[in-house]
């Protein structure tokens, strides 16, 4: 088995523990806060293979993007700042890495009451492509590696009382 179908199977094992009702706020919260354009299901996760994901991960339409600004660069993705005009005034971090990984990423993270490190807000594209992009929460000050580095795990073992 793939990771895509790993990650889908793993998701549709989560999807099927929640309450309709439950999910349904999900999907109506999302419209809500992410109105598709025009009013109209875009068709994206369709069109990225995961259509089970459409009623949990909204589109952001990316002229709703504001101040669009390259932060980093790495061997897995380039990651931008931005706001989203007109939904929140907090910012958030854009993932771009490469296709085949962001519909495993999308797939495994979508799935309500995931844990991570930063949440998951949606999906948009790139202003001016058609590239995917992952529309996460933005971490002030700093990466997860330099992170870690600042803080370091103890060895509650060798911890003296």
């Amino acid at each position: 088995m793939d990771k895509l179908s790993a990650a889908k199977s793993l998701f549709n094992k989560r999807y099927q523990s929640y309450d309709p009702g439950y999910l349904e706020l999900i999907r109506k919260a999302n419209d809500i806060n992410y109105p598709p354009p025009s009013g109209k299901d875009p068709g994206h996760m369709e069109r990225l293979g995961v259509p089970e994901l459409r009623n949990f991960i909204p589109y952001i339409p990316p002229e709703r993007l504001q101040g669009l600004d390259l932060i980093g660069k790495g061997g897995f993705a380039s990651v931008y700042r931005a706001t989203i005009r007109s939904a929140d005034s907090r910012g958030f971090a854009f993932a771009s890495p490469h296709y085949t990984k962001i519909l495993y990423m999308a797939t495994v993270v979508a799935g309500p009451g995931y844990y991570s490190v930063m949440s998951m807000i949606g999906i948009s594209n790139l202003p001016g492509t058609d590239k995917y992009v992952i529309v996460m929460e933005y971490a002030e000050g700093g990466n997860l590696s330099e992170f870690r580095l600042l803080h370091r795990t103890r060895n509650w073992a060798r911890r003296t009382p």
